[in-house]
């Protein structure tokens, strides 16, 4: 489900769980991509689209910030469900601005 149209605050930074299973970090980081990312590509209007998928907001990997919050270490935690949510997204722009 697109986690952009739900409600739901862009600076939501801990990894409490949310509806659909997405902790706060991952509804962030896809509101980010939704509400922001998204709108620029788009109004860009590219003739070609690089994706460098970099991991370390990766739950598990050394590179994601977990910053103490509230008592609480807390990251965005993504998935690989979120880094192909992401590369959907940005397919789905590359149809239209760059014929695929």
């Amino acid at each position: 489900s697109d986690v952009g149209s739900e409600e739901g605050s862009t600076a939501a930074s801990n990894s409490s769980p949310r509806p659909g299973g997405l902790s706060s970090g991952r509804t962030a980081y896809r509101n980010a991509i939704q509400n922001r990312l998204l709108p620029a590509l788009r109004a860009f209007n590219p003739d070609l689209i690089l994706i460098s998928a970099g991991f370390d907001a990766a739950k598990g990997d050394v590179g994601n910030a977990r910053h103490e919050r509230g008592g609480e270490k807390v990251g965005l935690d993504l998935e690989p469900e979120d880094y192909a949510w992401t590369t959907r997204k940005i397919l789905e722009i590359a149809d239209i601005c760059c014929q695929g």
